[in-house]
């Protein structure tokens, strides 16, 4: 488990794919070198599924910042089998997200999102 006072990363093996969680702040140079520790951390387990869990992630980037995100930065739960679980008044993430050409499946709650894995 990665500790910063900002923000914080645990993750856990589950069924054939990594969960990550993720709680605290993130917001300007923190949210890029929480992204970077989150790619080093799909990487090294070699994971082709990942849960994102961000419910816990209370400061953010603005949703407007998604795109520019996006385009600057390509990471690599972009490039795998990829699900988010986040709080449903935090959907316009979810928009964003899509409105930035990227595709990942967006549920609220966990088991549910765990069900979607594990029936593909």
């Amino acid at each position: 488990m990665e500790n910063k006072e900002e923000y914080q990363i645990s993750s856990s093996m589950r069924d054939g794919f990594i969960e990550v969680v993720v709680s605290g702040n993130a917001i300007g140079s923190d949210f890029d070198e929480m992204i970077n520790e989150v790619d080093v951390l799909l990487k090294k387990n070699n994971s082709t599924k990942v849960i994102l869990d961000i419910r816990e992630l209370k400061g953010r980037i603005e949703p407007g910042e998604i795109y520019r995100f996006v385009r600057t930065h390509f990471p690599i739960f972009y490039e795998i089998q990829s699900v988010i679980v986040d709080l449903p008044e935090n959907a316009s993430y979810r928009i964003a997200t899509k409105n930035a050409g990227i595709s990942l499946m967006w549920f609220t709650d966990m088991d549910i999102a765990r069900k979607w894995f594990a029936s593909k």
